[in-house]
């Protein structure tokens, strides 16, 4: 049961640590699509992708709770 936890707790932490990554590579290329001349599509698109990248580090913060939940739960 302990294997299976800490199984679990491996995964949770490489989704983790690869949402948050892409979120931050997302949110930096935001930043350089927006900074540019044609600012009205350029705005636009990089709008977008700093909420998809907002997305990401929301699903990181949850999946990083559910694990503190599991741990918890697991006593591990």
């Amino acid at each position: 049961m302990i294997n299976f936890a800490k199984q679990i707790k491996n995964k949770f932490n490489g989704v983790i640590c690869t949402l948050t990554s892409t979120g931050i590579m997302l949110l930096l290329l935001g930043v350089i699509i927006v900074w540019g001349p044609d600012i009205m599509v350029r705005l636009a698109l990089g709008t977008f992708i700093i909420l998809v990248a907002y997305m990401f580090f929301y699903l990181a913060y949850k999946f990083f709770s559910v694990k503190k939940d599991i741990e918890k739960f697991f006593k591990i």
